[in-house]
């Protein structure tokens, strides 16, 4: 069959220090990135879907991670008649130089070559150069874009006013609910045992907190996929490539008791033992404790919880109000029955600096708890997000309420290293060189965007305030050390030969916060050799 089209996939590329070989030296090509070596889950769900609908489409993972001469070579090694398209997923922020430029010269030398990119949101991925740009699930609006037929509109992309065509495939398109979820890898992937993938069981949330931009929110009826396409997309990936790891993207994954049960009485028939993680509603596991039990059974065993905050006036105003002892005891429950039925336990507390009514002290009660209770484990903090109203992304109760919601609006701070409060920190011997380049990395936060709002809390709080506060207490403090890898991460650790029992170790135990770079970039310049060699059979 003659290849129709590449979709590259990446990850967020804004977590690690340029690249530099194992003796240290730096990358001949420092501009490129080798961020994450887990593949892009939504590139490889939109080419198993073209291919069930008689396409031929090869999936280029670690976009980051290429060169503008290898992106060149492999285009030009993949160029046929029947080339339709090149396409570009991502998951996180990818509006890096290096993609533009490859996708500029993409679209200079091959004008007859549609260039479509995609991601939920508008901010991930609109500065790239592109026919068109696709926002939410995006099967059938491939589809209809490389049919010609696609609905579009032109959408504002930067403060000077270009645009870009977007398809906005949740409006016009819509791919929820689907109950043939399959991603199918094949032999031009590559793939390898230690993988840690991403499935979905289905699409959509229940919940519609007030922070939350995801496009589909408030479902209510069965939006799940069909317990037979998972059990045998899972054999296939075992029996075809050893992957028993998964990543489920839900939403919320335990949003219904008969969910759980669904997928665990599957999982229970296989003759391997897969190992899941993913968003956990801690909440409900109070509320629910029975699903403690499920959720076992299933060895879903890597829970991320959305916690936000452990005061409730601040979890209370965005939809999250249980009272914070219930929540603390239900996943320290979840934990401890894992521990004993699974032996294997991952959680992570993702939090919000700056939601309406906190202070730094209730900040600090809330991160205390997690020091006391929560070691070994992970901690996510992130600064309130407010999106623009003037922005292509989904707006949500705090940019459109966002006085009602107890915020003002307020011109941007932005910070340096040679703040007062921040010289310190970077002049101190006591800091990992890696934490300081997470602290870096942090302070992009407050970057001047059309895309979002700067904002003070009722409590006066700025984001300028929670993004300093974090850094001070958090990023900087020798404590940061005892807590532990988070379940997206893993795989950078697993590309090393760590283990299942290593990722429950403290960053402190593993011996930092980053596994060994070289071997990353090593995993990811190996892949892109084979893709380069690569001839269809």
């Amino acid at each position: 069959m003659a290849l129709d089209g590449i979709i590259f996939g990446g990850m967020i590329n804004l977590d690690e220090a340029p690249s530099t070989d194992k003796s240290g030296v730096r990358r001949q090509d420092s501009s490129i990135s080798y961020s994450s070596v887990r593949r892009n889950g939504g590139a490889h769900r939109i080419a198993s879907f073209l291919r069930q609908n008689g396409l031929d489409v090869e999936v280029v993972d670690f976009a980051p991670s290429w060169t503008v001469r290898e992106f060149q070579e492999l285009i030009r090694s993949r160029m046929t008649p029947s080339f339709k398209f090149v396409g570009l997923g991502a998951l996180f922020r990818m509006n890096t130089e290096i993609l533009y430029l490859c996708f500029s010269w993409l679209k200079q030398t091959y004008p007859d070559v549609t260039i479509i990119t995609g991601s939920t949101q508008f901010h991930n991925i609109h500065l790239i150069p592109a026919d068109y740009m696709v926002t939410g699930y995006g099967e059938h609006a491939m589809l209809e874009i490389l049919k010609g037929t696609a609905k579009w509109t032109e959408e504002v992309i930067n403060k000077e006013g270009d645009t870009r065509r977007t398809v906005d495939a949740v409006k016009h398109y819509p791919a929820f609910p689907m109950r043939n979820l399959s991603v199918d890898y094949e032999k031009r992937d590559f793939m390898q045992p230690f993988e840690h993938t991403t499935i979905e069981t289905s699409r959509g949330c229940r919940f519609k907190c007030a922070f939350c931009t995801y496009p589909v929110l408030g479902v209510k009826k069965d939006h799940t996929r069909d317990a037979q396409d998972f059990h045998d997309n899972l054999v296939r990936n075992y029996d075809n490539w050893g992957l028993y790891r998964y990543s489920i993207a839900d939403e919320t994954f335990n949003d219904y008791t008969d969910k759980i049960i669904k997928y665990a009485d599957e999982v229970e028939k296989f003759s391997f033992k897969p190992l899941f993680g993913g968003y956990i509603r801690a909440d409900l596991l109070h509320t629910r404790p029975e699903d403690i039990e499920h959720l076992s059974r299933m060895n879903f065993s890597s829970q991320f919880y959305g916690i936000e905050s452990f005061h409730r006036p601040s979890a209370k105003s965005i939809g999250k109000g249980m009272e914070p002892a219930k929540i603390q005891q239900a996943i320290l429950d979840s934990k401890a029955y894992c521990l004993e039925h699974n032996g294997y336990y991952r959680g992570t507390i993702s939090l919000i600096a700056g939601l309406q009514h906190e202070t730094e002290e209730t900040m600090s009660e809330t991160l205390n708890w997690c020091k006391e209770h929560w070691k070994t484990n992970n901690v996510m903090i992130h600064p309130l997000v407010i999106p623009s109203t003037l922005a292509n992304s989904p707006q949500n109760k705090l940019s459109t309420q966002y006085e009602k919601q107890g915020f003002t609006l307020i011109e941007g701070e932005q910070l340096s290293e040679d703040d007062p409060e921040l010289i310190p920190i970077f002049q101190s011997n006591q800091i990992e060189p890696e934490l300081k380049n997470q602290i870096r990395l942090y302070m992009r936060h407050l970057t001047p965007s059309v895309l979002f709002t700067r904002w003070r809390n009722n409590m006066g709080m700025s984001e300028k305030d929670a993004v300093l506060w974090v850094i001070k207490n958090f990023w900087s403090q020798d404590s940061y050390l005892d807590f532990g890898m988070d379940h997206w991460r893993m795989d950078d650790w697993y590309v090393c030969g760590y283990t299942d029992e290593d990722m429950m170790k403290s960053f402190r135990q593993l011996g930092g916060v980053r596994a060994p770079m070289h071997k990353k970039v090593d995993f990811i310049e190996n892949y892109k050799k084979k893709k380069l060699d690569y001839v269809a059979e």
